[in-house]
């Protein structure tokens, strides 16, 4: 696996087993471990996309408090049907060798990596949430500037989590760099979409109704164990900044370079997509 700067693009001369490196090109701070690479995206993302920054790092920490007390609704847990026939999708369409699962969460494995044939794959997961238990090279990172060369994964996995990102173009623009050619991009997502006027409309009418001695009751979520979260302005939900939509993700994607491959949709919670990266002649 070759790394390079997540900002500069520049070669990791030599890259340390622990401790801390200063990249040679752009001074970019990294962090090592035998398994484990971790670098200051967060300002590379508030430099960028400020905006967009600020909400998705109010839903990261959500992202977080639910790993910790609603567990049994983790969308990593192998006893899941769905996550058991996503884990079947990745094993039809993947292509063997090295695998990056972006939005791997903070379990040591994912029940959709825990494959019959794990020998297939070199994982390595990337998230923002800082971990270092994930079985298999782990990333504290972003989507939007990853610590890669290019062209260096067989496969990338996104579970559930390319609606978690700042942003989505910069984020398919990367992966489209980093996979190799013939590489496949595998997607788990939710089917949101719905027409211009039902969202004028809980726009114009959910604060109304649901605004009690000052504030919003709509803007708090209560979980069946009393956990209590806040979506901010301009959150769908406790943990998505926008509505998923796979005819968007999947024309970004065409832009991008990549071809759609497969379309799987059992229902509004469960799309299946596969993309993959032609050769340059196709």
């Amino acid at each position: 696996m070759k790394f390079a700067c997540a900002v500069c693009r520049t070669d990791f001369a030599e890259r340390p087993e622990s401790g801390q490196s200063v990249c040679r090109g752009c001074g970019m701070r990294y962090a090592h471990g035998p398994d484990f690479l971790s670098y200051e995206f967060d300002s590379l993302l508030f430099e960028r996309f400020k905006h967009n920054f600020l909400l998705n790092k109010v839903l990261n920490n959500n992202a977080f408090v639910s790993y910790h007390f609603l567990k049994e609704g983790s969308l990593s847990l192998a006893e899941r049907s769905d996550v058991s026939e996503f884990k079947q999708y990745i094993e039809s369409y993947a292509r063997n060798g090295a695998l990056l699962d972006i939005g791997c969460g903070i379990l040591p494995l994912p029940g959709y990596l825990q494959f019959a044939e794990p020998d297939r794959f070199e994982l390595f997961g990337l998230d923002p949430l800082d971990d270092h238990g994930f079985q298999g090279m782990r990333i504290v990172g972003c989507s939007e500037f990853t610590p890669f060369a290019g062209e260096q994964f067989d496969t990338i996995v996104y579970a559930t989590s390319l609606d978690h990102v700042c942003s989505l173009k910069y984020t398919i623009a990367e992966t489209y760099r980093i996979l190799k050619l013939n590489g496949r991009v595998i997607v788990w997502m939710g089917d949101r979409s719905t027409s211009l006027l039902r969202r004028f409309r809980n726009w114009l009418v959910t604060p109304l109704r649901n605004l009690v001695k000052g504030y919003r009751t709509d803007k708090y979520v209560v979980f069946p164990n009393l956990t209590v979260m806040y979506v901010p302005d301009g959150a769908v939900d406790p943990f998505h900044s926008y509505s998923e939509n796979p005819d968007m993700v999947s024309a970004l994607m065409k832009h991008a370079g990549l071809r759609l491959v497969n379309k799987s949709q059992k229902n509004r919670d469960q799309v299946f997509l596969c993309f993959e990266k032609p050769p340059l002649s196709a």
